[in-house]
């Protein structure tokens, strides 16, 4: 009998500490309730994410009816251009979250991030090839033939629906930040310069990647700050360059407005005001900006 209840409790318990592992709500917590003591350093500037609201809530995005992922700004066209991977194509749209055209993506597989480099050159990334790409859309683009594009396998995954999931630019030091969903979650960094190449991007301690999975990721202009989006966890969180956490932004019901949690957020993107973008799996876009300027 003894051994009986000992095999009924492990029973009742392995759901629960399944659950606690693939969702890490105790870390999340943590993270939370320290970020209201945290003293921040005047030299890490942030976004402060706390002092957002939501301005366009849940917003259909037009002729797009599925797998809507990954999202970047353009300052050159100030237009966000997103990614499908199934049909792939690339999705241009208004900051108000107009769809302003559909181009398709020829001999591209799984297509999961986008992320703008400067005038009409973009990055695409590859979940199941485990590839960057560098292709051109410019305003006369009507569809792109990914196969001619320069190509930069990222050596990240070795599972093929659990990899590069989204991509950003970092201007000032030249270089592709690249996020691989989970098993292990991870930032990889390619630089231009050769001496550099490929190498990992860590926050200052272990537990600090608290999300239970990584989506995507936008660098800020304004602070030179990673914001890193959590689909699961449903949750954005800021670090500075040297990995300290400064702040979080939960995508939930009655958090920063929101009238409801948002589902699947798959990608996020800034303008140069700070302005944050998030589109949502199949086809809801969101817009958050700091309280005051909303409206």
């Amino acid at each position: 009998m003894a051994i009986k209840r000992r095999y009924m409790w492990a029973l009742s318990v392995a759901p629960v500490l399944l659950i606690g592992i693939w969702f890490k709500p105790l870390s999340l917590a943590y993270h939370w309730v320290s970020l209201t003591q945290l003293h921040q350093s005047p030299d890490l500037p942030s976004l402060h994410l706390d002092q957002y609201q939501v301005s366009i809530e849940a917003k259909p995005l037009t002729g797009i009816q599925q797998n809507l992922s990954g999202l970047t700004y353009n300052d050159h066209t100030n237009t966000l251009m997103g990614v499908t991977n199934r049909p792939t194509q690339a999705v241009e749209m208004s900051l108000a979250g107009d769809v302003l055209r559909i181009i398709p993506l020829h001999n591209a597989s799984d297509i999961e991030g986008i992320t703008h480099i400067q005038g009409s050159e973009y990055v695409v990334v590859s979940e199941r090839k485990n590839k960057a790409y560098w292709i051109d859309i410019t305003p006369d683009t009507q569809s792109v033939n990914v196969s001619h594009a320069t190509k930069h396998p990222m050596n990240m995954s070795a599972f093929d629906n659990l990899g590069l999931e989204g991509a950003s630019w970092d201007d000032r030091s030249q270089t592709l930040y690249v996020v691989q969903e989970k098993w292990p979650m991870s930032i990889m960094t390619l630089n231009q310069n050769p001496d550099i190449g490929q190498a990992q991007w860590r926050p200052q301690y272990s537990t600090a990647l608290f999300m239970s999975d990584l989506s995507s990721i936008s660098i800020s202009s304004l602070t030179s700050s990673l914001l890193l989006l959590s689909d699961e966890s449903a949750v954005i969180a800021e670090y500075s360059m040297t990995g300290e956490l400064l702040g979080m932004l939960p995508l939930w019901r009655g958090q920063h407005g929101l009238q409801h949690k948002v589902p699947q957020p798959e990608g996020v993107a800034l303008s140069p005001e700070g302005d944050i973008f998030i589109v949502s799996e199949p086809n809801l876009f969101y817009r958050f900006e700091r309280k005051g300027a909303a409206g």
